[in-house]
């Protein structure tokens, strides 16, 4: 889907009738502007602690914790314990002021159906426990949604808290989904392959053995398709976590706790490993003792390194973390085979040891499958369930967290950049011995414009806004421009009193950028547009100004049907975000007075 936006003239902020807001280039207006700002940052952390069996523990005080960013000891200004959604116990710094109760005791759960790496028999075993643990039992403001991720990925069914709207989701899911998609399918293909070829000796009863060379042939062929299924797994890898990554950025605004539950097998680290170490377990003995080392060349590139995906891991656990996101991954793992190496590959520990290989083989990959899940869900501050169907101790454990938790504050000390910052929290308490703590192991702190996006990003898909700055959007009728094409004037206004309006000279000058994003009813998003807004008022102007508002015009081009209109705005010179959204039926009354 494309947005364009069409002006009549260069970049403008026009005034209503009450005042007149001059257009000038954004950095002119830069250079006389001077205002001195002291950031106060607070980085906040919920933090779980349970005993051995998962069970909370409460009690603690601020007294009791250690925390450290990027190994450096850091001072607490804030300390919030939450029991049962309740605060029992509150102190923080009166200097940083804001909100004394972090709006972090209701959750919004994401259950997210990983269709490329999760095994049909696992699905539909997660399916039905799923369906069983809906009873509505969730706080009155926790919602969930389901999402499916196949060739794209698809709402199922948006946040809602009705549970049997969610069952009804899961049901149609489930019928819906087909198995394994097609790399899977080569992989698994190539298991089977590797496990059934002949091994054939190069003389059979004193003449040559024609069959010796064919063998050979396949070694060689099943070595090249190793490197072909590895790139495969690792592109659909990829695949996976680059639309996590964008699904993870548009719960940036929403409020409450993100939980993602995550079905999946898991997302291969090691594309090759399992792969390799089956063709060698099959082959290497045997093409070294007749003397055909060259077929082992085929291998030389596999390693480790080539296919590695920790980067792409990283990278979504860095989204998930600026985002507040835990994930909470579940599979069943190696019980029902899942995406891992199938139950004839394992081998059954023949005489010649190649079943023993095909074990390590099993191993490598459940082992590559796995530590994605981990690493998934021990840095964001989740819990990974592997090798169990255990849906209920899972979900149980995720109303734990949202229920009963410790919110953590403090200033980092140093300054405000854009690198990824690990968080160590410890307890002090010589009690502590056996208890496991949980949090957010990380953060990268994003600029104010990637802020502002990924707030209108949740504008645009959830409808959630935070109007600050009292912005409206103001339609006019839609113009038809060709087959089931339309342009949509649409005026974005912002009232002067509601921005920092700074004197220069023989004026005061503002500075706001927008963000504007359309999506359709089809759920397809436009490009984002960033407009950047100099304002400009004369000092005389100035009292009449504060009566009316700075407007800009904008022409959008759509289709027609229903569509969502987001726009962020922000305040450079307050550092004031807003977001705030309109829903429009475009043609709709182009259709009607045509009839």
């Amino acid at each position: 889907m494309q947005l364009r936006l069409r002006h009549s003239r260069a970049l403008r902020a026009l005034a209503t009738a009450a005042a007149l807001a001059l257009a000038c280039p954004l950095a002119a207006a830069a250079q006389d502007l001077f205002l001195d700002t002291v950031d106060v940052r607070v980085i906040n952390v919920e933090v779980m602690v349970t005993d051995k069996d998962g069970a909370p523990v409460t009690g603690l005080t601020r007294d009791d914790f250690e925390v450290l960013e990027d190994g450096e000891p850091v001072e607490l200004t804030n300390f919030l314990a939450i029991e049962q959604r309740q605060a029992r116990d509150r102190e923080e710094a009166e200097l940083l002021g804001g909100p004394t109760e972090p709006a972090t005791r209701n959750l919004q759960l994401v259950v997210f159906v990983d269709e490329n790496n999760l095994d049909p028999r696992n699905r539909n075993l997660l399916f039905d426990k799923l369906k069983e643990l809906l009873d509505g039992s969730w706080g009155a403001e926790d919602q969930a949604m389901l999402v499916a991720l196949g060739d794209t990925l698809r709402v199922s069914e948006p946040f809602t808290g009705d549970a049997e709207r969610l069952r009804q989701a899961i049901t149609e899911l489930e019928q819906r989904v087909g198995g394994f998609s097609r790399t899977i399918a080569d992989y698994r293909g190539l298991q089977r392959e590797i496990q059934r070829a002949a091994l054939e000796p190069p003389n059979s009863g004193g003449f040559s053995n024609p069959l010796f060379e064919t063998a050979v042939l396949d070694a060689e062929r099943l070595a090249r398709r190793i490197r072909t299924v590895a790139e495969q797994r690792r592109g659909q890898t990829q695949h996976t976590v680059e639309h996590l990554g964008r699904f993870v950025r548009t719960l940036a605004s929403l409020p409450g706790r993100k939980a993602l539950l995550f079905l999946s097998d898991g997302l291969p680290t090691q594309p090759a490993d399992a792969l390799v170490e089956a063709w060698r377990g099959k082959f290497e003995d045997w093409l070294i003792q007749n003397g055909q080392n060259g077929a082992l060349g085929e291998l030389t590139c596999l390693g480790s390194g080539e296919f590695d995906t920790t980067r792409l891991i990283d990278d979504l656990v860095e989204e998930a973390a600026a985002q507040r996101v835990a994930f909470y991954p579940i599979t069943p793992g190696s019980r029902l085979a899942g995406n891992g190496v199938s139950a004839e590959f394992a081998g059954s520990g023949t005489t010649d040891g190649r079943g023993a290989f095909s074990r390590t083989a099993r191993t490598l990959e459940q082992m590559s499958l796995e530590s994605s899940l981990l690493r998934l869900a021990e840095e964001t501050g989740g819990v990974a369930f592997t090798r169990t169907s255990n849906l209920a101790g899972l979900m149980a454990r995720i109303e734990n967290d949202v229920t009963t938790f410790y919110s953590l504050g403090y200033s980092p000390s140093q300054q405000a950049d854009e690198e990824y910052h690990e968080i160590e929290i410890r307890l002090r308490s010589p009690e502590a011995k056996g208890l496991v703590v949980r949090h957010l192991q990380g953060y990268r702190e994003k600029n104010e414009l990637e802020v502002l996006q990924d707030q209108t990003l949740s504008a645009l898909h959830y409808g959630v806004t935070d109007n600050a700055l009292d912005v409206r959007l103001e339609p006019g009728a839609a113009e038809a421009t060709g087959k089931d094409r339309f342009e949509v004037p649409v005026m974005v206004k912002i009232p002067f009193e509601k921005l920092l309006l700074l004197p220069s000279g023989e004026r005061h000058r503002g500075q706001v950028t927008l963000f504007v994003a359309v999506r359709d009813d089809q759920g397809r998003i436009s490009p984002f547009q960033q407009i950047d807004l100099p304002i400009e008022i004369p000092n005389e102007r100035l009292f009449e100004a504060l009566t009316g508002a700075a407007a800009y015009p904008m022409r959008l081009a759509m289709r027609g049907g229903a569509q969502r209109i987001a726009v962020g705005a922000r305040d450079r010179v307050a550092r004031i975000d807003a977001t705030v959204n309109l829903e429009i039926d475009v043609g709709a009354e182009s259709e009607q007075g045509s009839r």
